[in-house]
């Protein structure tokens, strides 16, 4: 059996980007991304957006695709792809952008960090053995983002935009996905669902580059 791969391109922004840099990329993207880059109020979002565009252009380059994001494509349910291209996904939350880039199939990926809140409102996407085992854990929030995160994963993987049937979706009982667990972006939960099974995962952090060689980093693209 062919064992895929798939790589994990990440980057932390706990500050913006000098001025001429972030306009440099944002001159780089396809105007209707510039837009919506610009519609942001917040730099965190405005950020977000515009480097999840540009760590995709660099899987892509890195990869040897010859897709641009000018050639993305979407399902019906809003499902960014490349046609025959290898498949993508990509999330973002509190400062950090993932983007998982596989040879597989169908990929999924969720990253949130684990703020405090109020796990009751979301009681709706659990069934309720899930919200049973949330309970009666030693870290009740963490076991809520794990779920969620796993969830958000498979859900994004399949492209179904489904998330009113939340609490049907049990990511570990699912014998359709296979599902990973990353831990290596503490104080953040983050999951990766595949179609197929992986025979490797690598994370490759583009952060500094960004941020401490970004001409570098925008001759690489």
């Amino acid at each position: 059996m062919e064992l895929y791969t798939c790589k994990i391109y990440y980057a932390h922004f706990h500050q913006p980007l000098a001025k001429d840099v972030f306009a440099a990329l944002v001159a780089q993207l396809p105007p209707e991304m510039q837009d919506k880059v610009a519609a942001f109020q917040r730099w965190e979002d405005a950020h977000a957006a515009l480097l999840s565009k540009h760590i995709l252009r660099y899987a892509l380059k890195e990869n040897g695709q010859a897709h641009t994001l000018g050639t993305m494509q979407y399902t019906a349910q809003s499902r960014p792809y490349f046609p025959g291209g290898d498949d993508f996904n990509i999330s973002h939350t509190n400062k950090i952008v993932v983007c998982a880039f596989a040879n597989c199939n169908k990929i999924g990926i969720d990253i949130e960090r684990r703020v405090p809140l109020d796990i009751d409102i979301y009681r709706q996407q659990f069934s309720d053995a899930e919200w049973d085992h949330i309970h009666r854990s030693s870290d009740s929030l963490q076991t809520f983002y794990e779920y969620r995160t796993a969830k958000e994963a498979v859900l994004k993987a399949s492209g179904t935009g489904l998330k009113n049937e939340l609490h049907l979706l049990n990511p570990f009982e699912n014998n359709e996905w296979h599902l990973y667990t990353i831990r290596d972006f503490s104080p953040y939960s983050c999951h990766l669902a595949s179609q197929q099974p992986l025979g490797r995962i690598s994370l490759i952090n583009l952060g500094d580059l960004i941020y401490k060689e970004p001409d570098r980093f925008i001759s690489l693209l």
